[in-house]
């Protein structure tokens, strides 16, 4: 987690208590996101436990049909 994201975090978790807002994890998940901004240059983003975790943005996939030789 970036410093600017964790920020953001400790202050949602603060406004969180002083107002009795009582977030949920799934509505933490959209303001996070929506209040942030991406930085290609940033390091990895870690889980608590260390581990890298997953970017959703840089996924790549294609479609290929069956019925097509793409080897060639």
């Amino acid at each position: 987690m970036l410093l600017a994201q964790a920020a953001l975090q400790a202050e949602l978790d603060r406004t969180d208590r002083g107002e009795n807002l009582n977030l949920t994890a799934p509505i933490r998940k959209a303001v996070l996101p929506a209040l942030s901004r991406r930085i290609d240059e940033a390091g990895i983003c870690r889980d608590r436990r260390g581990h890298p975790e997953p970017d959703p943005k840089s996924r790549n996939s294609e479609n290929v049909p069956l019925l097509v030789d793409f080897e060639s």
